[in-house]
């Protein structure tokens, strides 16, 4: 990505084609969580699965009303999930495709701290 300090919590990124464990895999949109400072300062960023395939119960769906710009395919299928979450290099990051509206964004947060995260 060309200015990862430009990243937000709350962005969905589309990350590049990478290949795990020998298979191919095409490119996913994932959901920003971690801070624009983190972005700055590191090479990377911290990010939520989206899925089409939800097989975890920790999903949450992603609608349209729940974008504040841009666009996801198969948005009525979307959705994040809050358990998983991956660390990504910015030079694996194709660009910004959605922003998602801050009251979503505080849902993910809650749910992330009500059933995944022990913080108070």
């Amino acid at each position: 990505m060309k200015n990862p300090a430009s990243l937000q919590p709350g962005d969905i990124v589309k990350i590049a084609q990478q290949i795990i464990e020998g298979q191919e895999i095409k490119p996913r949109p994932w959901l920003v969580i971690s801070k624009n400072l983190l972005h700055q300062n590191t090479i990377g960023c911290l990010c939520l699965a989206i899925t089409t395939n939800p097989t975890s119960p920790y999903v949450l769906k992603i609608e349209t009303k729940n974008l504040l710009s841009g666009s996801l395919e198969r948005i009525n299928e979307s959705r994040v999930i809050v358990d998983k979450i991956v660390w990504t290099r910015h030079h694996d990051i194709i660009g910004v495709v959605a922003k998602t509206i801050p009251q979503f964004y505080q849902q993910i947060k809650n749910r992330m701290k009500k059933d995944v995260l022990e913080i108070d």
